[in-house]
């Protein structure tokens, strides 16, 4: 017998070592099969920063019912609005006025005409201001009165 090299455990290989059989050729040089570039990475990958989140539905998205602006006439418009009322609004009252309070009375016109302007004394003298209306005449005295006695 023939020793054996026993680090082989393929016959081939016993029987190659043993030169009952020749090796086989090497196999030919082929090139690699063309295989296709691996895709890119996205614009915004980074290696070690997790993926961004993706796109956020739109406000009005439900996932059973069909997207909001939809023919079915049991759905409220497109510009409909809850909380507003569906008419017009009126016009707005006008504003108030600047002596506006809301707690204090409204201010007391004056009980007398404001006073004239401030005029020079040149002004007055070439055209002088219109007289002042007579006074009323004072009241009679009641018919019980009696005048005090003149002194003495």
């Amino acid at each position: 017998m023939f020793p054996v090299d026993r680090s082989c455990n393929n016959i081939n290989d016993i029987n190659i070592i043993r030169g009952n059989i020749s090796p086989p050729p090497p196999p030919p040089p082929y090139p690699p099969p063309p295989y296709p570039p691996p895709p890119l990475p996205p614009p915004n990958f980074h290696p070690l920063l997790p993926p961004p989140n993706p796109p956020l539905p739109p406000p009005n998205f439900h996932p059973l019912l069909p997207p909001y602006p939809s023919p079915n006439p049991l759905l409220p418009p497109p510009n409909f609005q809850p909380l507003l009322p569906p008419y017009p609004l009126p016009p707005p009252y006008p504003p108030p006025p600047p002596s506006f309070h809301p707690l204090l009375p409204p201010p007391y016109p004056p009980p007398y005409p404001p006073p004239p302007p401030l005029l020079s004394v040149i002004t007055l003298m070439i055209f002088p201001p219109p007289p002042y209306p007579p006074l009323p005449p004072p009241n009679p005295p009641p018919p019980s009165f009696q005048p005090p006695p003149p002194p003495p």
